[in-house]
């Protein structure tokens, strides 16, 4: 319908910027359609407004499949649980796949009409999508790491019947080991779901099994999606027409964009966590960071921390016994990306940040368990002091170390993340839209500053 013309109309754009002159070359439209270019994260904060039922009647009328004329829903919620904030954010995200979907079959149906003979070579991926959902620990205490683990395990489950689904609809003779392998690997996924301890102090014996699930089922049910990309190439040669190409194309960049999961995980905490951490972890980082009689000597000793660090080996008993809340996500991370999915770098969130300290500290943790080029380090910075001096001096400083600048380089960017909402409660929306202006422009001269100005700068707002 009209969404769908809509979306051919961006695609044509891409590929003949002029409708004058004729289309770009194909690496050209190529990368513009597989680099990312915006994300949709997807909260879901325990403040619904709205009961589930009243949510469903909304999205009906608004999609045209409502009834007006019915009962109304009621609209005073219940309190919603971290099972209920998951499952709604789940409906959102599986309908935002769908249509990220029609988004990348139009940029596909564009690259077979220009390049007929090259076509299926896309990925698209302009667009994706991210959760932090069961994963921001920030202030909550209902969740536990087996929460974190069981809900990125559900991801992955929804991530692989999405497309054993994709496969069952088309011909057997190209589809048919795909849909087949998928499969296999969502039933050793929902094994291992079931095996993960409930929320709650965690029983070993538990912990044991759910432990022996992971690693015995590994390989049936895929540390990357690798194996399934793998596959698609012979799915393809063995299409009976350009339907199920594009089909198949569709489900592979999906696939490619988001790894085994439905959306991309985006953990989050604060920075009086971290120091804790660090604080427990190693005794000389005992100053604090805002103390300016101590400030140099804290950052001296963190760089000497960073400097020896090696990689420690994490496993499901460290889990149980660290105390600290930060490292023991980072724990988890490092575990997911093991047993889980180790093809898409997480994000990690961390509030009031007011030090280059705390992105290092982060780092130094995430260094010890072994994944810091598995982690996207990104500091929020909300406040009116955080946006008008803060936020350049903690990119400043933590720039100032070469082990961020080496880390910084080796992912390939720098997250931030700008509290629009928040900021918009400190000081003000104009105001603070004025001051996140100013400091992407700051940073962008600290990172040439440093020989960095070739980085992707991501920025949550």
């Amino acid at each position: 319908g009209t969404a769908d013309a809509a979306l051919a109309a961006v695609a044509a754009r891409v590929a003949r910027p002029d409708a004058r002159r004729p289309p770009v070359v194909f690496e050209a439209f190529r990368e513009a359609c597989e680099r990312p270019r915006a994300a949709a994260v997807f909260t879901a904060h325990p403040t619904f407004s709205l009961s589930p039922s009243a949510a469903d009647a909304l999205v009906g009328l608004a999609c045209g499949g409502g009834d007006a004329a019915a009962e109304p829903p009621s609209l005073r919620p219940a309190p919603p649980t971290l099972e209920v904030e998951f499952e709604r954010a789940a409906t959102a995200i599986a309908a935002g796949r769908d249509a990220l979907d029609r988004l990348a079959a139009a940029f596909l149906s564009e690259a077979r009409s220009v390049w007929p003979d090259r076509w299926t070579g896309v990925e698209p991926r302009p667009v994706l999508l991210a959760s932090w959902v069961g994963y921001d620990t920030d202030g909550r205490t209902d969740i536990g790491w087996q929460d974190t683990f069981r809900l990125r395990l559900r991801m992955k489950e929804l991530q692989l019947a999405r497309f054993a689904a994709q496969m069952a609809a088309l011909p057997a003779d190209c589809a048919a080991p795909l849909r087949d392998r998928a499969v296999s690997a969502r039933d050793a996924v929902r094994a291992q779901i079931a095996a993960c301890p409930p929320s709650g102090d965690p029983e070993p014996a538990a912990v044991q099994a759910f432990a022996r699930a992971l690693v015995e089922r590994r390989d049936a049910a895929m540390a990357t999606p690798a194996p399934l990309l793998g596959m698609v190439p012979a799915a393809l040669a063995a299409a009976p027409d350009d339907g199920a190409r594009l089909a198949l194309c569709v489900a592979r960049a999906g696939l490619a964009a988001h790894g085994l999961s439905l959306a991309h995980t985006h953990t989050r905490l604060n920075a009086a966590q971290i120091h804790n951490a660090a604080r427990l972890r190693f005794p000389e980082l005992s100053g604090s960071p805002g103390s300016p009689a101590q400030r140099r000597a804290l950052f001296a000793a963190v760089d000497e921390a960073l400097a020896a660090a090696r990689p420690e080996a994490v496993d499901f008993g460290g889990l149980m016994t660290e105390q600290a809340s930060a490292l023991r996500l980072v724990m988890t991370v490092a575990q997911i990306a093991k047993h889980v999915d180790a093809s898409q770098p997480v994000r990690f969130l961390i509030a009031e940040t007011e030090s280059g300290y705390t992105l290092l500290a982060a780092l130094l943790l995430a260094r010890l368990c072994g994944v810091e080029d598995r982690v996207e380090i990104s500091p929020l910075f909300e406040t009116a002091e955080a946006l008008e001096r803060r936020g350049e001096r903690v990119v400043e400083e933590a720039l100032r170390s070469r082990h961020w600048r080496g880390h910084l380089r080796r992912v390939g960017r720098l997250c931030l993340q700008l509290g629009y909402s928040d900021s918009g409660r400190y000081v003000g929306q104009i105001p603070a839209s004025h001051l996140i202006e100013r400091l992407k422009l700051r940073v962008a001269d600290l990172l040439a500053q440093h020989g960095l100005a070739d980085l992707e700068v991501v920025l949550f707002d």
